[in-house]
């Protein structure tokens, strides 16, 4: 009986000295089944840093590359309202002028001439320019070229087809200061382009050293930028005989070119 006894509390207190004792804490992996890849995908943040806000949007740049004349006719020189006004040829007579007006044929017919009578740009270095062709389909690609870069009616004008053509032209006579006279005006009658314009400009001086009407066209373009050359420029083309029609001398070169 004291033996029963025994054994009964000595199992009590083995039950109850295990039933104290501290459970292990469950894993993170227990307690949460997503604990770990929530961690994993923290720690990552945390290494790769938080991202960056994204760039906002930049308006492009308004600068023009150099000596591109300003685009528009609020700028502060107001160099693009004068490239306007001495760049645009003098307009020949309004096609309906009055026809009762004194004249009446002939003023007709002037108002609707293509070219002006004389000048840059006009029927006389048309006629000086054909001679330097020999091919009567060559004076004829570059008659049409010439209308296309000088027509007194703007809206006649393909200053882009006529240097296409003029450069087909050009493969056959390479030495043509003609040719790339009027590809020079046309580049810059075809956008502005003035960086290519300038160099056409610059092989037909070489070319032609005389050409009157390309030094008053380097007159302007230097205006843009070196005036000292560009005074040098306007003063050949004014002892070549070459009239100031563009006003350009009071304009940019007012006292440097006497």
């Amino acid at each position: 009986m004291r033996s029963a006894l025994l054994t009964s509390l000595i199992t009590g207190i083995a039950i109850a000295t295990f039933a104290c004792k501290e459970s292990p804490a469950p894993t993170a992996t227990q307690a949460d089944p997503l604990a770990e890849k929530k961690q994993a995908a923290q720690s990552l943040g945390e290494l790769m840093g938080s991202p960056e806000p994204a760039a906002k949007p930049t308006q492009p740049s308004q600068k023009l590359p150099p000596g591109h004349p300003p685009i528009g006719g609020n700028s502060a020189t107001g160099l693009m309202s004068d490239f306007t006004k001495v760049h645009a040829p003098p307009m020949v007579a309004a096609p309906f002028a009055n026809k009762g007006s004194a004249g009446g044929a002939g003023s007709k017919a002037q108002s609707q001439a293509p070219l002006k009578a004389s000048g840059a740009g006009s029927s006389a270095e048309l006629d000086r320019c054909l001679k330097s062709f020999e091919d009567d389909e060559d004076k004829k690609i570059f008659r049409n070229a010439f209308l296309n870069v000088f027509h007194s009616n703007r809206a006649m004008r393909n200053p882009g087809g006529a240097e296409q053509n003029l450069q087909k032209l050009l493969e056959k006579h390479p030495k043509s200061a003609e040719i790339y006279r009027v590809m020079g005006y046309a580049a810059v009658d075809n956008g502005f382009q003035m960086a290519r314009a300038m160099r056409y400009y610059k092989k037909a001086i070489e070319l032609a050293p005389d050409y009157g009407e390309v030094h008053y066209a380097l007159a302007f373009m230097y205006a843009m930028g070196d005036r000292s050359k560009g005074a040098v420029h306007f003063k050949k083309a004014l002892s070549l005989g070459i009239k100031d029609e563009r006003g350009i001398g009071p304009r940019f070169y007012a006292g440097q070119a006497q």
